[in-house]
């Protein structure tokens, strides 16, 4: 008789049972799979973040300058400013960059607890212009005549090139019905400085530059008055600059910060309304409240699941503040506490560390972290058991506690590189 077609009942559960060895091995594999590829985007994410923000860092921060070159770029790291009118009075003093932001900063909006704040100037086109005459005192708005001739062309007299490239090199905006620079920097021949911005550009005279007595006074403009300025250096408003003097342009300010985890950083510009960001960081605007007169600008975020910032200072006879070891016991300009290098109100020759002109290095540090670990990621890592799972101690800030599965359990990577001051190394 012929077999009917069809499959017998032991062969078909013989076949369910080889289709689900199969089944159960295959999602085994796939489990671990997913795990291990978690494990391994836990891993790299906390090292591309650090190494981003290190790299970010560095092209800034080496080449600090503020183009002073008579007095060793004092203003290269901008540690305090003052704002206002009064010369001398401590309630005018603004720090611009911070050791360990303190649990009361940090409530405050600057940055999360214990993390650096650093303020610099870096070049951005930088240029050095010879002020010639300032007419009346150098305390006031008139005009100063400088010389700069170098979009006057070989042959022809071309005033209107020339005031526009002058225009170009000093950040010159379009600020409602007037033409405003960006903040520049003014010194005599000893390097005494402070900051000035250009109200009004007044023309330029390409035909002062030719002729049997040439005076070079090119280019006219007028600064801003003292009381007007706003931004000072430490001291204050300075009027004891004496003539020759130097315009010193195509240089920006810029700060950074650890913010929600994140490095953010601080630049040059203006609002919407025209109001004038400085760059270097303000308590007055950088805060969760925004003061009278603060530009509706502020940090913008650059690189993500950043833990911790540290600077460390390397000095010019070899000592390094603020370590686990050494730490910087300074006062501010105001004799209010500080633990970032000194910056003094009056200008000496010598100064003595750890004046802000002796620093010859940056050691910058930052720790990243993963997002939240799954649990499979942290069977792997084994978090319970090796202590990973914590943010290390780093510079002059202590490790953080351990983390727990309620509150989040992160991987973590620490980064450090030196970055050497290069224009102070070569005598700027």
């Amino acid at each position: 008789m012929k077999r009917g077609r069809g499959f017998t009942l032991i062969e078909a559960l013989v076949s369910i049972l080889i289709l689900s060895v199969v089944m159960i091995v295959a999602l085994t594999l796939l489990v671990s799979m997913r795990s291990f590829a978690a494990k391994q985007q836990t891993f790299t994410a906390p090292r591309q973040s650090a190494r981003a923000a290190v790299d970010y860092l560095s092209f800034f921060l080496a080449g600090a300058s503020d183009l002073n070159v008579d007095q060793g770029n004092p203003n290269a790291l901008v540690m305090w400013t003052t704002f206002g009118t009064n010369v001398t009075a401590p309630a005018t003093l603004r720090q611009a960059t911070f050791n360990n932001l303190t649990a009361a900063q940090a409530t405050a909006g600057f940055g999360d607890e214990g993390t650096d704040i650093i303020s610099l100037s870096v070049t951005t086109n930088p240029i050095r212009i010879p002020i010639l005459s300032w007419n009346g005192d150098l305390v006031d708005g008139s005009t100063a005549l400088l010389n700069f001739s170098a979009g006057c062309g070989p042959a022809v007299n071309d005033d209107a090139a020339n005031l526009a490239l002058f225009k170009e090199v000093t950040g010159a905006t379009i600020v409602g019905a007037s033409e405003v620079s960006g903040l520049l920097t003014v010194q005599d021949f000893s390097g005494r400085w402070r900051y000035l911005r250009i109200t009004r550009y007044v023309g330029s005279n390409c035909a002062a530059m030719t002729g049997t007595n040439p005076t070079r006074e090119v280019i006219s403009i007028q600064f801003t008055r003292g009381d007007a300025d706003q931004v000072n250096p430490p001291g204050g408003w300075r009027n004891d600059l004496v003539l020759p003097l130097t315009l010193n342009a195509g240089v920006e300010y810029t700060s950074f910060r650890v913010r929600n985890r994140n490095l953010e950083q601080k630049t040059t510009g203006f609002d919407a309304a025209g109001v004038f960001s400085p760059g270097f960081f303000n308590p007055d605007c950088d805060g969760n409240t925004l003061g009278a007169g603060c530009p509706a600008i502020g940090f913008t975020p650059v690189v993500e699941n950043v833990e911790d910032l540290q600077i460390a200072y390397v000095f010019r006879n070899g000592t390094i503040w603020n370590t686990a070891a050494q730490v910087l016991a300074t006062t501010a300009p105001n004799g209010t506490a500080s633990n970032v290098p000194q910056q003094a109100m009056a200008v000496t020759v010598n100064p003595a560390d750890p004046d802000v002109r002796n620093v010859r290095a940056l050691r910058v540090s930052t720790i990243a972290r993963s997002n939240p670990l799954d649990i499979g990621a942290r069977g792997l890592s084994g978090w319970q058991h090796n202590n990973i799972a914590r943010r290390v101690a780093l510079e002059d800030r202590a490790q953080g506690p351990m983390d727990t599965v309620a509150n989040g359990v992160f991987d973590r990577y620490r980064l450090t590189t030196t970055l050497v001051l290069r224009n102070r190394m070569l005598g700027f």
